[in-house]
Protein backbone atom coordinates (compact mmCIF):
# COMPACT_ATOMS: atom_id res chain seq x y z
CA UNK A 1 0.00 0.00 0.00
CA UNK A 2 2.73 2.58 0.81
CA UNK A 3 4.37 1.91 -2.54
CA UNK A 4 1.01 2.43 -4.26
CA UNK A 5 0.53 5.77 -2.50
CA UNK A 6 4.06 6.83 -3.42
CA UNK A 7 3.47 5.90 -7.06
CA UNK A 8 0.18 7.80 -7.09
CA UNK A 9 1.89 10.82 -5.55
CA UNK A 10 4.62 10.70 -8.16
CA UNK A 11 2.06 10.51 -10.94
CA UNK A 12 0.19 13.48 -9.47
CA UNK A 13 3.41 15.49 -9.19
CA UNK A 14 4.31 14.60 -12.77
CA UNK A 15 0.89 15.72 -14.01
CA UNK A 16 1.08 19.00 -12.12
CA UNK A 17 4.62 19.61 -13.37
CA UNK A 18 3.55 18.91 -16.95
CA UNK A 19 0.58 21.28 -16.59
CA UNK A 20 2.85 24.03 -15.25
CA UNK A 21 5.34 23.44 -18.07
CA UNK A 22 2.53 23.66 -20.60
CA UNK A 23 1.28 26.92 -19.12
CA UNK A 24 4.78 28.42 -19.02
CA UNK A 25 5.41 27.43 -22.63
CA UNK A 26 2.14 29.03 -23.73
CA UNK A 27 3.00 32.21 -21.80
CA UNK A 28 6.41 32.45 -23.48
CA UNK A 29 4.87 31.86 -26.90
CA UNK A 30 2.22 34.49 -26.21
CA UNK A 31 4.90 36.93 -25.06
CA UNK A 32 6.96 36.34 -28.20
CA UNK A 33 4.06 36.51 -30.63
CA UNK A 34 2.07 39.11 -28.70
CA UNK A 35 5.10 41.30 -28.07
CA UNK A 36 5.96 41.31 -31.72
CA UNK A 37 2.32 41.99 -32.53
CA UNK A 38 2.08 45.21 -30.60
CA UNK A 39 1.41 48.34 -32.61
CA UNK A 40 3.09 51.59 -31.52
CA UNK A 41 -0.22 53.30 -32.24
CA UNK A 42 -1.78 51.46 -29.30
CA UNK A 43 0.47 53.36 -26.88
CA UNK A 44 0.80 56.75 -28.56
CA UNK A 45 -1.91 59.34 -28.06
CA UNK A 46 -3.28 60.97 -31.20
CA UNK A 47 -1.64 64.38 -31.68
CA UNK A 48 -3.84 67.47 -31.83
CA UNK A 49 -2.88 68.24 -35.44
CA UNK A 50 -6.37 68.66 -36.87
CA UNK A 51 -6.34 65.28 -38.59
CA UNK A 52 -9.53 63.28 -38.99
CA UNK A 53 -8.94 60.15 -36.92
CA UNK A 54 -10.10 56.62 -37.71
CA UNK A 55 -9.62 53.97 -34.99
CA UNK A 56 -9.39 50.37 -36.26
CA UNK A 57 -10.00 47.74 -33.57
CA UNK A 58 -9.85 43.99 -34.03
CA UNK A 59 -7.67 40.91 -34.08
CA UNK A 60 -4.87 39.66 -36.33
CA UNK A 61 -6.73 40.68 -39.51
CA UNK A 62 -6.69 44.27 -38.27
CA UNK A 63 -3.14 44.09 -36.96
CA UNK A 64 -1.97 42.84 -40.35
CA UNK A 65 -0.65 39.34 -39.67
CA UNK A 66 0.71 38.10 -43.00
CA UNK A 67 1.44 41.57 -44.40
CA UNK A 68 4.99 42.26 -45.56
CA UNK A 69 5.20 45.28 -43.24
CA UNK A 70 2.94 47.41 -40.98
CA UNK A 71 2.60 49.82 -43.91
CA UNK A 72 0.62 47.24 -45.90
CA UNK A 73 -1.84 46.20 -43.17
CA UNK A 74 -5.35 47.35 -44.01
CA UNK A 75 -5.44 50.34 -41.58
CA UNK A 76 -2.36 51.97 -43.15
CA UNK A 77 -3.66 51.31 -46.66
CA UNK A 78 -7.01 52.73 -45.55
CA UNK A 79 -5.28 55.94 -44.45
CA UNK A 80 -3.66 56.38 -47.86
CA UNK A 81 -6.91 55.69 -49.73
CA UNK A 82 -8.87 58.15 -47.59
CA UNK A 83 -6.34 60.87 -48.37
CA UNK A 84 -6.48 60.11 -52.07
CA UNK A 85 -10.27 59.94 -52.25
CA UNK A 86 -11.40 62.60 -49.78
CA UNK A 87 -8.38 64.86 -49.43
CA UNK A 88 -7.40 66.54 -46.18
CA UNK A 89 -5.38 65.06 -43.33
CA UNK A 90 -6.28 61.60 -42.09
CA UNK A 91 -4.75 59.49 -39.35
CA UNK A 92 -5.76 55.84 -39.07
CA UNK A 93 -4.82 54.14 -35.79
CA UNK A 94 -4.15 50.41 -35.95
CA UNK A 95 -5.23 49.01 -32.56
CA UNK A 96 -5.47 45.42 -33.80
CA UNK A 97 -3.88 42.65 -31.78
CA UNK A 98 -3.59 38.97 -32.76
CA UNK A 99 -5.58 36.41 -30.79
CA UNK A 100 -8.02 38.72 -29.04
CA UNK A 101 -11.78 38.26 -29.09
CA UNK A 102 -14.70 40.68 -28.92
CA UNK A 103 -14.58 40.68 -25.12
CA UNK A 104 -10.97 41.90 -25.16
CA UNK A 105 -11.85 44.58 -27.71
CA UNK A 106 -14.86 45.78 -25.71
CA UNK A 107 -12.95 45.89 -22.41
CA UNK A 108 -10.04 47.84 -23.91
CA UNK A 109 -12.21 50.12 -26.03
CA UNK A 110 -12.84 52.93 -23.52
CA UNK A 111 -9.10 53.46 -23.05
CA UNK A 112 -8.56 53.57 -26.81
CA UNK A 113 -11.41 56.05 -27.24
CA UNK A 114 -9.99 58.37 -24.60
CA UNK A 115 -6.49 58.17 -26.03
CA UNK A 116 -7.26 58.71 -29.72
CA UNK A 117 -10.61 60.59 -29.78
CA UNK A 118 -11.62 59.14 -33.18
CA UNK A 119 -14.25 60.46 -35.56
CA UNK A 120 -14.76 56.97 -37.02
CA UNK A 121 -14.31 53.48 -35.56
CA UNK A 122 -13.80 50.43 -37.81
CA UNK A 123 -14.65 47.17 -36.02
CA UNK A 124 -13.60 43.70 -37.20
CA UNK A 125 -13.68 40.98 -34.56
CA UNK A 126 -15.39 37.73 -33.67
CA UNK A 127 -13.53 34.86 -35.29
CA UNK A 128 -11.70 34.12 -32.03
CA UNK A 129 -15.03 34.16 -30.16
CA UNK A 130 -15.98 30.99 -32.04
CA UNK A 131 -13.44 28.99 -30.02
CA UNK A 132 -12.50 31.08 -26.97
CA UNK A 133 -16.13 31.52 -25.85
CA UNK A 134 -15.35 33.72 -22.84
CA UNK A 135 -18.70 35.50 -22.75
CA UNK A 136 -19.58 39.16 -22.37
CA UNK A 137 -17.20 41.94 -21.45
CA UNK A 138 -17.00 42.94 -17.81
CA UNK A 139 -17.60 46.43 -16.48
CA UNK A 140 -13.98 47.10 -15.50
CA UNK A 141 -11.97 49.02 -18.07
CA UNK A 142 -8.53 47.64 -18.86
CA UNK A 143 -5.51 48.83 -20.79
CA UNK A 144 -4.60 47.35 -24.14
CA UNK A 145 -1.70 44.96 -24.47
CA UNK A 146 -0.31 41.64 -23.24
CA UNK A 147 -2.19 40.28 -20.24
CA UNK A 148 -1.22 37.32 -18.07
CA UNK A 149 -4.03 34.79 -18.00
CA UNK A 150 -4.36 31.02 -17.93
CA UNK A 151 -3.64 30.16 -21.56
CA UNK A 152 -4.00 26.42 -21.04
CA UNK A 153 -7.75 27.02 -20.83
CA UNK A 154 -7.59 28.85 -24.17
CA UNK A 155 -5.78 25.86 -25.67
CA UNK A 156 -8.48 23.49 -24.45
CA UNK A 157 -11.21 25.74 -25.87
CA UNK A 158 -9.41 25.86 -29.20
CA UNK A 159 -9.12 22.07 -29.33
CA UNK A 160 -12.80 21.61 -28.44
CA UNK A 161 -14.42 24.41 -30.43
CA UNK A 162 -11.87 25.33 -33.06
CA UNK A 163 -12.25 22.28 -35.30
CA UNK A 164 -12.76 23.30 -38.92
CA UNK A 165 -12.56 26.98 -38.00
CA UNK A 166 -10.90 27.86 -41.29
CA UNK A 167 -12.23 25.01 -43.37
CA UNK A 168 -13.75 27.61 -45.66
CA UNK A 169 -10.64 29.75 -45.64
CA UNK A 170 -9.13 30.13 -49.10
CA UNK A 171 -6.04 28.57 -50.49
CA UNK A 172 -3.08 30.60 -49.40
CA UNK A 173 -0.29 32.47 -51.13
CA UNK A 174 3.31 32.40 -49.94
CA UNK A 175 3.96 34.94 -47.16
CA UNK A 176 6.38 37.74 -47.88
CA UNK A 177 9.05 38.13 -45.19
CA UNK A 178 12.01 40.48 -45.41
CA UNK A 179 14.93 38.07 -45.88
CA UNK A 180 17.84 37.94 -43.46
CA UNK A 181 19.87 34.93 -44.66
CA UNK A 182 21.15 32.47 -42.06
CA UNK A 183 23.65 29.68 -42.86
CA UNK A 184 21.82 26.59 -44.04
CA UNK A 185 23.90 24.46 -41.69
CA UNK A 186 22.96 26.48 -38.59
CA UNK A 187 21.76 23.86 -36.06
CA UNK A 188 18.45 25.65 -35.43
CA UNK A 189 17.39 25.69 -39.09
CA UNK A 190 14.63 23.16 -39.72
CA UNK A 191 11.49 21.72 -38.12
CA UNK A 192 11.04 21.53 -34.33
CA UNK A 193 8.26 20.85 -31.86
CA UNK A 194 7.49 22.50 -28.53
CA UNK A 195 8.15 19.81 -25.90
CA UNK A 196 5.26 20.86 -23.65
CA UNK A 197 2.58 21.23 -26.33
CA UNK A 198 3.71 19.43 -29.48
CA UNK A 199 3.16 22.62 -31.50
CA UNK A 200 5.19 22.90 -34.72
CA UNK A 201 7.94 25.50 -35.08
CA UNK A 202 9.99 25.96 -38.26
CA UNK A 203 13.13 28.08 -38.57
CA UNK A 204 13.89 28.79 -42.25
CA UNK A 205 17.39 29.69 -43.38
CA UNK A 206 16.15 32.79 -45.23
CA UNK A 207 15.23 34.35 -41.87
CA UNK A 208 11.55 33.53 -41.25
CA UNK A 209 10.15 31.58 -38.31
CA UNK A 210 6.75 29.84 -38.31
CA UNK A 211 5.69 29.99 -34.66
CA UNK A 212 2.16 28.65 -34.05
CA UNK A 213 -0.10 30.79 -36.29
CA UNK A 214 2.46 33.57 -36.82
CA UNK A 215 5.29 34.05 -39.28
CA UNK A 216 7.95 36.40 -37.93
CA UNK A 217 11.57 37.20 -38.79
CA UNK A 218 14.44 35.68 -36.85
CA UNK A 219 18.16 36.38 -36.81
CA UNK A 220 21.35 35.36 -35.00
CA UNK A 221 23.07 37.62 -32.47
CA UNK A 222 26.06 35.84 -30.93
CA UNK A 223 24.79 33.10 -28.63
CA UNK A 224 21.24 34.42 -28.91
CA UNK A 225 18.55 34.57 -31.54
CA UNK A 226 16.23 37.50 -32.08
CA UNK A 227 12.58 36.84 -32.98
CA UNK A 228 10.46 39.72 -34.25
CA UNK A 229 10.86 43.09 -35.91
CA UNK A 230 12.61 46.29 -34.88
CA UNK A 231 11.90 47.52 -31.34
CA UNK A 232 9.31 44.79 -30.78
CA UNK A 233 11.93 42.05 -31.24
CA UNK A 234 12.56 39.56 -28.42
CA UNK A 235 16.10 38.29 -27.76
CA UNK A 236 16.34 34.71 -26.52
CA UNK A 237 19.43 32.83 -25.35
CA UNK A 238 19.88 29.70 -27.47
CA UNK A 239 21.25 26.40 -26.18
CA UNK A 240 21.28 23.29 -28.39
CA UNK A 241 22.07 19.83 -27.05
CA UNK A 242 21.65 17.13 -29.67
CA UNK A 243 17.98 16.95 -30.69
CA UNK A 244 16.91 19.41 -27.99
CA UNK A 245 17.03 23.21 -27.98
CA UNK A 246 16.31 25.74 -25.24
CA UNK A 247 15.18 29.33 -25.90
CA UNK A 248 15.17 31.61 -22.88
CA UNK A 249 13.95 35.21 -22.90
CA UNK A 250 15.14 37.48 -20.09
CA UNK A 251 13.18 36.83 -16.90
CA UNK A 252 11.23 33.92 -18.42
CA UNK A 253 11.29 30.16 -18.12
CA UNK A 254 13.03 28.43 -21.07
CA UNK A 255 11.03 27.24 -24.05
CA UNK A 256 12.13 23.66 -24.77
CA UNK A 257 12.09 22.36 -28.34
CA UNK A 258 12.78 18.92 -29.78
CA UNK A 259 13.86 18.33 -33.37
CA UNK A 260 10.84 17.21 -35.40
CA UNK A 261 12.43 14.10 -36.87
CA UNK A 262 15.40 12.65 -38.69
CA UNK A 263 14.68 10.94 -41.98
CA UNK A 264 16.75 7.78 -42.46
CA UNK A 265 16.94 6.10 -45.86
CA UNK A 266 15.81 2.67 -47.01
CA UNK A 267 12.53 0.93 -47.78
CA UNK A 268 11.42 0.58 -44.15
CA UNK A 269 12.17 4.25 -43.55
CA UNK A 270 10.14 5.20 -46.64
CA UNK A 271 7.16 3.24 -45.32
CA UNK A 272 7.44 4.93 -41.93
CA UNK A 273 7.77 8.32 -43.62
CA UNK A 274 4.70 7.61 -45.76
CA UNK A 275 2.63 6.61 -42.71
CA UNK A 276 3.64 9.79 -40.88
CA UNK A 277 2.92 11.89 -43.98
CA UNK A 278 -0.58 10.46 -44.36
CA UNK A 279 -1.29 11.07 -40.67
CA UNK A 280 0.00 14.65 -40.93
CA UNK A 281 -2.13 15.23 -44.04
CA UNK A 282 -5.23 14.05 -42.22
CA UNK A 283 -4.45 16.53 -39.43
CA UNK A 284 -3.68 19.35 -41.91
CA UNK A 285 -0.15 19.78 -40.55
CA UNK A 286 1.10 21.19 -43.83
CA UNK A 287 4.72 21.96 -42.76
CA UNK A 288 5.14 18.30 -41.75
CA UNK A 289 3.58 17.10 -45.01
CA UNK A 290 5.93 19.32 -47.03
CA UNK A 291 8.98 18.19 -45.07
CA UNK A 292 8.17 14.49 -45.45
CA UNK A 293 6.78 14.75 -48.97
CA UNK A 294 9.83 16.52 -50.36
CA UNK A 295 12.02 13.81 -48.83
CA UNK A 296 10.03 11.14 -50.66
CA UNK A 297 9.79 13.11 -53.89
CA UNK A 298 13.58 13.58 -53.99
CA UNK A 299 14.25 9.91 -53.22
CA UNK A 300 15.55 8.31 -56.45
CA UNK A 301 14.50 4.89 -55.14
CA UNK A 302 10.87 5.92 -54.53
CA UNK A 303 8.67 3.04 -55.67
CA UNK A 304 5.45 3.41 -57.65
CA UNK A 305 3.05 2.28 -54.90
CA UNK A 306 4.50 4.66 -52.31
CA UNK A 307 4.40 7.52 -54.80
CA UNK A 308 0.74 6.91 -55.65
CA UNK A 309 -0.15 7.18 -51.95
CA UNK A 310 2.14 10.05 -50.99
CA UNK A 311 1.75 12.48 -53.89
CA UNK A 312 -1.95 13.48 -53.51
CA UNK A 313 -1.62 14.77 -49.90
CA UNK A 314 1.67 16.46 -50.86
CA UNK A 315 -0.18 18.25 -53.66
CA UNK A 316 -2.79 19.49 -51.19
CA UNK A 317 -0.05 20.82 -48.89
CA UNK A 318 1.63 22.53 -51.85
CA UNK A 319 -1.65 24.21 -52.78
CA UNK A 320 -2.46 25.19 -49.19
CA UNK A 321 0.93 26.91 -48.93
CA UNK A 322 0.76 28.21 -52.54
CA UNK A 323 3.97 26.44 -53.54
CA UNK A 324 3.22 26.43 -57.26
CA UNK A 325 6.58 24.95 -58.22
CA UNK A 326 6.13 21.96 -55.92
CA UNK A 327 2.53 21.45 -57.04
CA UNK A 328 3.66 21.38 -60.68
CA UNK A 329 6.35 18.80 -59.83
CA UNK A 330 3.83 16.57 -58.08
CA UNK A 331 1.29 16.76 -60.92
CA UNK A 332 3.98 16.03 -63.51
CA UNK A 333 5.27 13.06 -61.53
CA UNK A 334 1.82 11.58 -60.96
CA UNK A 335 0.78 12.08 -64.59
CA UNK A 336 3.94 10.32 -65.72
CA UNK A 337 3.22 7.37 -63.42
CA UNK A 338 -0.31 7.09 -64.80
CA UNK A 339 0.65 7.53 -68.47
CA UNK A 340 3.45 4.95 -68.39
CA UNK A 341 1.20 2.23 -66.93
CA UNK A 342 -2.48 3.24 -66.58
CA UNK A 343 -4.19 1.39 -63.77
CA UNK A 344 -7.27 1.87 -61.66
CA UNK A 345 -5.07 2.90 -58.76
CA UNK A 346 -3.00 5.46 -60.68
CA UNK A 347 -6.18 6.84 -62.25
CA UNK A 348 -7.76 7.36 -58.85
CA UNK A 349 -4.59 8.79 -57.30
CA UNK A 350 -4.40 11.38 -60.06
CA UNK A 351 -8.12 12.11 -59.74
CA UNK A 352 -7.72 12.38 -55.97
CA UNK A 353 -5.01 15.00 -56.52
CA UNK A 354 -7.26 17.02 -58.82
CA UNK A 355 -10.33 16.77 -56.57
CA UNK A 356 -8.30 17.73 -53.48
CA UNK A 357 -6.88 20.79 -55.22
CA UNK A 358 -10.21 21.93 -56.65
CA UNK A 359 -9.59 20.92 -60.28
CA UNK A 360 -12.91 19.21 -60.91
CA UNK A 361 -12.79 19.21 -64.73
CA UNK A 362 -9.34 17.59 -64.77
CA UNK A 363 -10.58 14.97 -62.29
CA UNK A 364 -13.56 14.13 -64.52
CA UNK A 365 -11.31 13.76 -67.56
CA UNK A 366 -8.99 11.37 -65.71
CA UNK A 367 -11.85 9.28 -64.30
CA UNK A 368 -13.34 8.96 -67.80
CA UNK A 369 -9.97 7.90 -69.25
CA UNK A 370 -7.90 4.69 -69.22
CA UNK A 371 -7.78 1.97 -68.17
CA UNK A 372 -10.93 1.17 -70.14
CA UNK A 373 -13.31 -1.43 -68.79
CA UNK A 374 -12.13 -1.24 -65.18
CA UNK A 375 -14.91 -0.02 -62.87
CA UNK A 376 -14.27 2.69 -60.32
CA UNK A 377 -13.58 1.59 -56.77
CA UNK A 378 -15.81 2.95 -53.98
CA UNK A 379 -13.19 5.65 -53.38
CA UNK A 380 -13.19 6.49 -57.09
CA UNK A 381 -16.99 6.81 -57.11
CA UNK A 382 -16.84 9.34 -54.28
CA UNK A 383 -14.17 11.32 -56.16
CA UNK A 384 -16.35 11.29 -59.27
CA UNK A 385 -19.27 12.64 -57.22
CA UNK A 386 -17.19 15.46 -55.73
CA UNK A 387 -15.65 16.30 -59.11
CA UNK A 388 -19.16 16.52 -60.58
CA UNK A 389 -20.53 18.99 -58.05
CA UNK A 390 -17.42 21.17 -58.40
CA UNK A 391 -17.51 21.22 -62.21
CA UNK A 392 -20.88 20.43 -63.76
CA UNK A 393 -24.10 22.49 -63.67
CA UNK A 394 -26.15 21.66 -60.59
CA UNK A 395 -28.74 19.52 -62.43
CA UNK A 396 -26.08 17.43 -64.16
CA UNK A 397 -24.04 17.05 -60.98
CA UNK A 398 -27.08 15.95 -58.99
CA UNK A 399 -28.00 13.44 -61.71
CA UNK A 400 -24.45 12.00 -61.58
CA UNK A 401 -24.63 11.58 -57.81
CA UNK A 402 -28.08 9.98 -58.07
CA UNK A 403 -26.74 7.44 -60.60
CA UNK A 404 -23.87 6.53 -58.29
CA UNK A 405 -26.26 6.11 -55.36
CA UNK A 406 -28.61 3.97 -57.44
CA UNK A 407 -25.72 1.70 -58.42
CA UNK A 408 -24.60 1.25 -54.82
CA UNK A 409 -26.18 -0.98 -52.20
CA UNK A 410 -26.96 -0.70 -48.52
CA UNK A 411 -23.80 -1.40 -46.57
CA UNK A 412 -21.40 -0.27 -49.32
CA UNK A 413 -18.57 1.77 -47.83
CA UNK A 414 -19.14 4.72 -50.17
CA UNK A 415 -22.87 5.16 -49.40
CA UNK A 416 -22.37 7.59 -46.52
CA UNK A 417 -19.97 9.79 -48.51
CA UNK A 418 -22.27 9.82 -51.54
CA UNK A 419 -25.19 10.98 -49.41
CA UNK A 420 -22.94 13.74 -48.03
CA UNK A 421 -22.15 14.81 -51.59
CA UNK A 422 -25.85 14.77 -52.45
CA UNK A 423 -26.53 16.99 -49.44
CA UNK A 424 -24.13 19.55 -50.92
CA UNK A 425 -25.58 19.18 -54.44
CA UNK A 426 -29.24 19.69 -53.51
CA UNK A 427 -30.42 23.32 -53.87
CA UNK A 428 -30.50 25.22 -50.59
CA UNK A 429 -34.24 25.85 -50.86
CA UNK A 430 -35.01 22.10 -51.12
CA UNK A 431 -34.92 21.71 -47.36
CA UNK A 432 -36.63 18.31 -47.12
CA UNK A 433 -34.22 16.83 -49.68
CA UNK A 434 -31.24 18.23 -47.81
CA UNK A 435 -32.61 16.75 -44.59
CA UNK A 436 -33.18 13.39 -46.27
CA UNK A 437 -29.59 13.29 -47.56
CA UNK A 438 -28.25 14.25 -44.16
CA UNK A 439 -30.31 11.61 -42.35
CA UNK A 440 -29.33 8.85 -44.78
CA UNK A 441 -25.64 9.80 -44.53
CA UNK A 442 -25.85 9.65 -40.73
CA UNK A 443 -27.73 6.34 -40.78
CA UNK A 444 -25.08 4.80 -43.07
CA UNK A 445 -22.17 5.90 -40.85
CA UNK A 446 -23.12 7.69 -37.60
CA UNK A 447 -19.50 8.15 -36.44
CA UNK A 448 -18.05 9.34 -39.75
CA UNK A 449 -16.02 12.58 -39.61
CA UNK A 450 -17.49 13.55 -42.98
CA UNK A 451 -21.02 13.11 -41.64
CA UNK A 452 -20.11 15.11 -38.54
CA UNK A 453 -18.96 17.96 -40.79
CA UNK A 454 -22.28 17.89 -42.68
CA UNK A 455 -24.21 17.93 -39.39
CA UNK A 456 -22.18 20.91 -38.13
CA UNK A 457 -22.75 22.71 -41.43
CA UNK A 458 -26.50 22.07 -41.32
CA UNK A 459 -26.83 22.95 -37.63
CA UNK A 460 -25.78 26.52 -38.46
CA UNK A 461 -28.50 26.90 -41.09
CA UNK A 462 -32.26 27.37 -40.85
CA UNK A 463 -33.71 23.85 -40.76
CA UNK A 464 -35.92 23.45 -37.70
CA UNK A 465 -35.88 20.48 -35.40
CA UNK A 466 -39.55 19.67 -36.06
CA UNK A 467 -38.80 19.48 -39.80
CA UNK A 468 -35.91 17.11 -39.15
CA UNK A 469 -38.04 14.90 -36.94
CA UNK A 470 -40.77 14.79 -39.60
CA UNK A 471 -38.36 13.72 -42.36
CA UNK A 472 -36.65 11.22 -40.04
CA UNK A 473 -40.02 9.64 -39.24
CA UNK A 474 -40.83 9.41 -42.95
CA UNK A 475 -37.45 7.73 -43.48
CA UNK A 476 -38.44 5.02 -41.01
CA UNK A 477 -36.09 5.85 -38.14
CA UNK A 478 -37.12 4.48 -34.77
CA UNK A 479 -37.78 6.82 -31.86
CA UNK A 480 -34.38 5.98 -30.38
CA UNK A 481 -32.63 6.60 -33.71
CA UNK A 482 -34.42 9.93 -34.12
CA UNK A 483 -33.30 11.08 -30.68
CA UNK A 484 -29.70 10.02 -31.38
CA UNK A 485 -29.74 11.81 -34.73
CA UNK A 486 -31.19 15.02 -33.29
CA UNK A 487 -28.56 15.01 -30.54
CA UNK A 488 -25.81 14.62 -33.16
CA UNK A 489 -27.34 17.42 -35.24
CA UNK A 490 -27.57 19.76 -32.27
CA UNK A 491 -23.90 19.27 -31.45
CA UNK A 492 -22.77 22.20 -29.31
CA UNK A 493 -25.82 24.26 -30.29
CA UNK A 494 -26.28 25.72 -26.81
CA UNK A 495 -22.65 26.77 -26.62
CA UNK A 496 -22.89 28.24 -30.12
CA UNK A 497 -25.90 30.33 -29.12
CA UNK A 498 -24.04 31.57 -26.04
CA UNK A 499 -20.97 32.81 -27.91
CA UNK A 500 -23.12 34.41 -30.61
CA UNK A 501 -25.15 36.26 -27.97
CA UNK A 502 -21.96 37.35 -26.22
CA UNK A 503 -20.42 38.54 -29.50
CA UNK A 504 -23.51 40.59 -30.31
CA UNK A 505 -23.54 42.12 -26.81
CA UNK A 506 -19.85 43.04 -27.01
CA UNK A 507 -20.19 44.62 -30.45
CA UNK A 508 -23.29 46.56 -29.34
CA UNK A 509 -21.33 47.85 -26.36
CA UNK A 510 -18.51 49.03 -28.64
CA UNK A 511 -20.98 50.82 -30.92
CA UNK A 512 -22.80 52.44 -27.98
CA UNK A 513 -19.58 53.71 -26.37
CA UNK A 514 -18.29 54.99 -29.71
CA UNK A 515 -21.48 56.92 -30.45
CA UNK A 516 -21.55 58.34 -26.94
CA UNK A 517 -18.08 59.74 -27.65
CA UNK A 518 -19.25 61.25 -30.94
CA UNK A 519 -17.68 58.64 -33.23
CA UNK A 520 -19.38 56.85 -36.12
CA UNK A 521 -19.04 53.07 -36.37
CA UNK A 522 -18.29 50.87 -39.39
CA UNK A 523 -18.57 47.09 -39.00
CA UNK A 524 -16.58 44.77 -41.27
CA UNK A 525 -16.76 41.16 -42.44
CA UNK A 526 -13.77 38.86 -42.62
CA UNK A 527 -12.21 38.29 -46.05
CA UNK A 528 -12.69 34.51 -45.87
CA UNK A 529 -16.03 32.74 -46.24
CA UNK A 530 -17.72 32.18 -42.87
CA UNK A 531 -21.50 32.08 -43.16
CA UNK A 532 -22.29 32.46 -39.45
CA UNK A 533 -20.02 35.43 -38.83
CA UNK A 534 -20.95 37.23 -42.06
CA UNK A 535 -24.66 36.92 -41.33
CA UNK A 536 -24.02 37.99 -37.73
CA UNK A 537 -22.20 41.19 -38.76
CA UNK A 538 -24.77 41.96 -41.46
CA UNK A 539 -27.71 41.61 -39.06
CA UNK A 540 -25.98 43.69 -36.39
CA UNK A 541 -25.08 46.46 -38.83
CA UNK A 542 -28.71 46.57 -39.95
CA UNK A 543 -29.96 46.63 -36.35
CA UNK A 544 -27.63 49.50 -35.38
CA UNK A 545 -28.01 51.38 -38.68
CA UNK A 546 -24.24 51.22 -39.21
CA UNK A 547 -22.41 50.77 -42.53
CA UNK A 548 -21.01 47.32 -43.33
CA UNK A 549 -17.60 46.98 -45.00
CA UNK A 550 -18.18 43.66 -46.75
CA UNK A 551 -14.61 42.57 -47.37
CA UNK A 552 -15.63 39.00 -48.24
CA UNK A 553 -17.57 40.30 -51.24
CA UNK A 554 -14.38 41.76 -52.75
CA UNK A 555 -12.46 38.46 -52.65
CA UNK A 556 -13.09 35.95 -55.50
CA UNK A 557 -14.81 32.74 -54.47
CA UNK A 558 -12.98 30.24 -56.67
CA UNK A 559 -9.86 28.81 -54.97
CA UNK A 560 -7.48 29.53 -57.85
CA UNK A 561 -8.30 33.25 -57.86
CA UNK A 562 -8.58 33.57 -54.08
CA UNK A 563 -5.10 32.16 -53.50
CA UNK A 564 -3.38 35.39 -54.58
CA UNK A 565 -4.91 37.29 -51.64
CA UNK A 566 -3.80 35.09 -48.70
CA UNK A 567 -0.73 33.70 -46.96
CA UNK A 568 -0.20 30.14 -45.78
CA UNK A 569 -1.94 30.44 -42.40
CA UNK A 570 -5.12 31.96 -43.83
CA UNK A 571 -4.36 35.63 -43.15
CA UNK A 572 -4.30 38.18 -45.95
CA UNK A 573 -1.20 39.19 -47.85
CA UNK A 574 -0.64 42.76 -49.06
CA UNK A 575 -3.15 42.35 -51.91
CA UNK A 576 -5.77 40.94 -49.57
CA UNK A 577 -5.34 43.82 -47.13
CA UNK A 578 -5.69 46.23 -50.05
CA UNK A 579 -9.14 44.73 -50.74
CA UNK A 580 -10.02 45.11 -47.06
CA UNK A 581 -8.93 48.75 -47.15
CA UNK A 582 -11.10 49.26 -50.22
CA UNK A 583 -14.14 47.89 -48.38
CA UNK A 584 -13.54 50.05 -45.29
CA UNK A 585 -13.09 53.20 -47.41
CA UNK A 586 -16.62 52.66 -48.69
CA UNK A 587 -17.77 52.07 -45.11
CA UNK A 588 -16.24 55.33 -43.86
CA UNK A 589 -17.72 57.26 -46.79
CA UNK A 590 -21.14 55.74 -46.03
CA UNK A 591 -20.77 56.66 -42.35
CA UNK A 592 -20.05 60.28 -43.29
CA UNK A 593 -23.47 60.48 -44.90
CA UNK A 594 -25.34 59.21 -41.83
Amino acid sequence: MPSTRIAAARIAIALVTAAIALELALQVLALVVGGNARSPAMDEATPADGARVVLCVGDSFTFGMGASSPATAYPRQLEQRLRERLGGTWRVVNAGRPGIDSRDIAEEFDALLARHRPEFVCVLGGVNDTWRRRGRAGDDAVTAGFRWRWRSADLVRLLVHGRGLFDEAPAAATPVVTPSPIPRDHPLVGAWRVVATGASVFFAHEGSCDLLAARVPWSIDGDSIVIGRDREAVAMTLTIDGDFASLRAAGQEPLMLVRARDLPSGESARKATLATLLEAGGSKRWPDVLLLGRELLDDPALDRDTALEALPPLAVAAQETSDGELLARVVTRLRALHDEAPSARSRESLADLFVSTGLGREALDVLDGPPAGEPLSPRGQVMLAYASIRTLPRDEALACVERLLAASREGDEQRSSLWCVRFRAVPFEARDEQARSMIRAWRASPSSAEVEQVLRQESSRTLREDQLRSVATAEGLSEGEIESFVLAWRGDEASRAEWQDALAANLRRIATRARAAGARVVFGTYPFQHRELSEHFSNLARELAAPLADTAALIPHDPASRAQFFVADGHCNDQGYARMAEAFVEGVVAAMGR
